[in-house]
């Protein structure tokens, strides 16, 4: 017998196993991260950019590229919160139970708020 045609025992396939399903689990989880993160981003940057006295996060960053570009940010994050089902299917193959939908929702709702905010604070004092 070769080395992959071994004989293992129950407590050899037991720990394989679950090994297994561990990394499965992770691997499930890291676009559920990944969009969660891209959904915080920018409402974090501008609540961040609102308590620098500065100004430099404002400036240098969030209105570095052209506003349109955060209208599109803001339509594509709704569009992802909207669409969390099928988007995590096609990347993770099977949605998890403890997928909340609805917050998915809210941070999408939330991106556009902050699109909203930073389009009034680049339009600067009326």
């Amino acid at each position: 017998m070769g080395p992959s045609m071994q004989l293992l025992t129950y407590e050899q396939a037991r720990y394989k196993l679950k090994a297994e399903r561990q990394w499965s689990e992770a691997a499930q989880r890291l676009p559920i991260v990944v969009l969660e993160t891209l959904l915080l981003s920018l409402p974090s940057l501008l609540l961040f950019s609102a308590i620098d006295p500065s100004g430099f996060l404002l400036r240098r960053i969030l209105l570095t590229p052209p506003l349109l570009v955060w209208v599109v940010w803001a339509l594509a994050c709704f569009w992802a919160s909207l669409s969390v089902d099928s988007l995590l299917k096609k990347l993770g193959g099977k949605k998890p139970r403890h997928l909340n939908v609805t917050s998915f929702a809210l941070l999408g709702l939330v991106n556009c708020v902050s699109v909203v905010a930073l389009l009034w604070l680049a339009a600067g004092p009326a």
